[in-house]
């Protein structure tokens, strides 16, 4: 679902998707790529997953934009997820319900314009993230996740877009960074997308 203002100003986006979320096999133990909310790594290697039909996952995002002037837009994302009968989380390996919620907020100013066209763009980021029982995140643990990040959406062509940015991550109670040994982490990134 969609909608826009008659200004133009305003819009809003909303989506939802339902469907299975887990493998019809318990992940062997050797793998590499770990997927988010589904079984622990290593719970029964292999062994078909019989709650594989019974765990299907809802989720729901809706996005709000508000264009505030020619110069300045804010973005605010909201995110919800559940998914029953996941196998391995719970006592004896019985299943749990994979729950999540996240709130983001992005605010982006446009420095720098060119012939109507952007050439710099800075973006502030700020976002929370509520794991709970930490199936989503693979920890275990219910957990608040947030961040706050600076950055830069830098156009030289339009079809090329070079994004740089500084990034803080932190948990409010465990030490889920740096292999389970932190409970924060700085980040310092930069890529680049070509539209074609």
């Amino acid at each position: 679902f969609t909608w826009t203002s008659e200004n133009g100003k305003a819009n809003l986006a909303v989506s939802y998707i339902f469907g299975p979320n887990q493998y019809p096999r318990f992940l062997p133990t050797n793998t590499v790529v770990y997927p988010t909310g589904i079984s622990p790594l290593g719970f029964l290697p292999g062994r078909r997953n019989t709650l594989y039909g019974g765990s299907f996952r809802t989720t729901f995002t809706e996005v709000f934009s508000y264009k505030w002037s020619d110069t300045f837009t804010q973005v605010i994302e909201s995110d919800q997820g559940h998914v029953p009968n996941v196998a391995g989380w719970g006592e004896g390996g019985t299943p749990k319900t994979a729950e999540w919620y996240s709130f983001g907020n992005w605010f982006l100013w446009q420095f720098w314009k060119k012939d109507d066209r952007d050439i710099m763009t800075g973006v502030w980021r700020s976002e929370w993230f509520r794991d709970v029982g930490g199936i989503r995140t693979g920890t275990g643990t219910t957990d608040n996740y947030f961040e706050m990040t600076l950055g830069l959406i830098i156009k030289p062509k339009p079809y090329i877009w070079v994004r740089p940015e500084a990034r803080y991550d932190w948990a409010q109670f465990g030490t889920p960074y740096s292999d389970g040994k932190r409970g924060s982490q700085f980040t310092l990134g930069i890529d680049a997308i070509l539209l074609y």
